[in-house]
Formats: structure tokens, C-alpha cells, sequence
């Protein structure tokens, strides 16, 4: 932490304890050669008077200032420390998806959908979002329940969100489960996931002068038996089909 960019006679590092009182860390003087003094070992002092944390932990997550003058005047710059640990591991888990690169699973037009992060500091807001279409972006999601459970200095955040597809004719939803409303959002990786809903029949359209049935036939058992690369999973007490894609 750089305390002035001016040539000062002095400066006295504090830092701000749990009862909101300040104590000195760090003292300096620079009339002749530098003389420096410190209070405390978690801390180191550089030559041009900026204050290094040597090993960084949730009791220096607090207010730091510089007291700084050159004879005839004070100033003070001031700096609050923020401890950020991305969660293990460094994405959002969704039930029933092994992966963060992506998943399809075979849904219900409604239900709930859950994922979590754990180990994350600080405590962050999971969010569930439609991707794409801004139509079903408003209406898709109807509640959501997030919690929050600190375990020693970090935290284990969980949210479910119900859901409901309204729009007729639409056989697939894709959603993000992401972090939202702090900086340790731009460290984190998103996990999407594709909604397939084999119960929803499209309307008939007319080709080239001829009836089109572009109805979608629900899924059998035997269908997914011939299917060599599924994983049946389930899901918020539904049955989903966890497909895997191919290697890039």
C-alpha cells in the first residue's frame, strides 16, 4: 500500500482493531536517513514508505490509513483490505451436471433448479439467468431461495429457483447459474445448462405447399436405450438426461 507520492518528513501507518479504534502499525522518518519502527510482525515497511502485508488473513480484512507530513501540513490516505478466496471448485455446481463446460438434460416444462458454490469469501449472490431470448427471460423464473451458511472465515452458498415455461412451441431454455454482485465475479467461471422439454409440441407449418408436422414425440425407453452416450441422472426429483458432448 503506497502511502504518498511526495517527499514526506514522516509518516504513521494505523489500522483499524475490531473495537473501530485505530493502532499504529508502522512508523518512518525521512529527514536524514530513514528511520522506521514497527509494531507488529505482520507487516513490512519498503524504503519509500508503502506498507507490505506479509501474509494476508481475514484479521487484516479491515481499514488502513497513512498519516503522512512534510512540516507544515498532514494528509492521509487510506485504503480497506478485502480478502477474496474463489470457491473449490472455481464455479458454480449444478445438481445433476458433472461440469461446468455445459450439460442438456430432459425436463419438465416446470420444477426447481438448484447450485451452489463452496468455500467462497466473501459471501457472494447466486443468480440464475436465461440466456437469449428476452421474452422467456422475464417470465421463466417465478422465485427464488438463496442461502447462505459460513463455515470459520468462508462460505457455502446455495440457490434454488423455481421455474415454469409458458411460451408454447418452445422445446429448449438455456440458463447460467453465476455469481453476481461482487468483485470475485469477474475470477469465476459461469456453468450453463440446456433445458430440453420433449413434452412440448410444436405448431404445424406449411413447406413448400405441404403440412409439416414438427411435433415432438415424448421420449420412450427405448429411444434412450439407443442412445450410446446418456447418463440418466436425477434431478429435483425429475428425470434428466445428462448428455455429454463431444471432445473438442
Amino acid at each position: 500500500m503506497k502511502c504518498t507520492e511526495t517527499n514526506a518528513l514522516y509518516i504513521v501507518w494505523k489500522q483499524m482493531m475490531p473495537n473501530s479504534e485505530f493502532e499504529n502499525v508502522a512508523y518512518a522518518t525521512f529527514s536524514t536517513d530513514l528511520v522506521s519502527q514497527m509494531y507488529s510482525t505482520d507487516f513490512h515497511l519498503e524504503k519509500d514508505g508503502s506498507l507490505t502485508v506479509l501474509q494476508m488473513s481475514d484479521r487484516h480484512e479491515t481499514l488502513f490509513c497513512c498519516v503522512f507530513g512534510e512540516g507544515e501540513y498532514e494528509d492521509v490516505t487510506s485504503y480497506a483490505l478485502n480478502l477474496y478466496e474463489l470457491p473449490v471448485p472455481p464455479f458454480p455446481i449444478i445438481d445433476g451436471c458433472q461440469s461446468h463446460l455445459g450439460c442438456r438434460i430432459v425436463a419438465e416444462t416446470g420444477g426447481n433448479l438448484t447450485c451452489s458454490v463452496k468455500g467462497v469469501r466473501p459471501k457472494v449472490d447466486l443468480k440464475w439467468v436465461v440466456i437469449g431470448d428476452s421474452e422467456v427471460s422475464t417470465t421463466f423464473f417465478k422465485s427464488h431461495h438463496l442461502e447462505a451458511k459460513k463455515i470459520g472465515n468462508k462460505f457455502d452458498v446455495i440457490v434454488t429457483s423455481q421455474y415454469q415455461l409458458k411460451q408454447s412451441g418452445l422445446q429448449t431454455v438455456t440458463v447460467e447459474c453465476r455469481c453476481n454482485g461482487s468483485e470475485i465475479e469477474a475470477l469465476m467461471l459461469v456453468t450453463t445448462l440446456e433445458l430440453y422439454f420433449p413434452d412440448v409440441k410444436r405448431s404445424r407449418t406449411k413447406v413448400k405447399g405441404q403440412n409439416v408436422d414438427k411435433e415432438f414425440r415424448q421420449a420412450t425407453s427405448s429411444s434412450s436405450k439407443g442412445s450410446d452416450n446418456q447418463n440418466e441422472t436425477m434431478v429435483s426429483g425429475n428425470n434428466h438426461k445428462n448428455l455429454k458432448y463431444p471432445d473438442s
